[in-house]
């Protein structure tokens, strides 16, 4: 995913958030549920503010994805790891896998946030009783995304461990994957 396309998920679902803050801002009442139980029933209320807490949590993780991003797409500087070398294809790889895993986790969290602001402002002025099912299945939609892109990126690590570990010296005596 480019990092174009990065900015615009996120930008896109943090201002869906606003939108929805203003669209039911009018009709919601001073108390709202600010808790709900694991059959979507509130069994926890709050003033109407608290539901400012979903954009806030929204733009702290979009910053905290941009910095991740920028920081991920620094030049590589890495040539060995202590006496061992590094092979740097092995390197990009891993962190190609990386940028998948926090892409999945980014995107799967903002969603399931923004499902969740949706709900609650939907109970909070009575269009529904009880939460749905959706953000549970949102959340294990993400854990289900995360675990593979882990076990992807274990696999990778691996691979680089075991290419490093298995390769001869070279000819004039330096150590492998050194350029």
């Amino acid at each position: 995913m480019s990092k174009q396309a990065r900015f615009l998920i996120a930008s896109f679902l943090l201002f869906s958030s606003l939108g929805l803050i203003a669209y039911f801002w009018g009709r919601m009442p001073s108390i709202i549920p600010t808790h709900i139980n694991a059959s979507g029933i509130p069994d926890g209320y709050g003033k109407k503010l608290t539901v400012l807490i979903f954009p806030a949590l929204e733009a702290f993780f979009c910053g905290l994805y941009a910095l991740i991003i920028f920081t991920m797409n620094r030049p590589l500087r890495l040539k060995q790891l202590g006496n061992t070398p590094v092979n740097i294809q092995l390197v990009e790889n891993l962190r190609n896998r990386m940028k998948s895993v926090i892409d999945w986790v980014m995107v799967c969290f903002m969603v399931w946030v923004l499902d969740l602001q949706i709900e609650i402002s939907m109970v909070a002025v009575k269009t529904a009783q009880r939460l749905s099912n959706l953000p549970w299945w949102i959340l294990k939609l993400m854990l289900v995304g995360c675990g593979y892109h882990l076990i992807r990126l274990v696999f990778i690590l691996f691979q680089a461990i075991k290419g490093a570990t298995n390769k001869p010296p070279s000819p004039d005596g330096s150590p492998p994957g050194i350029a």
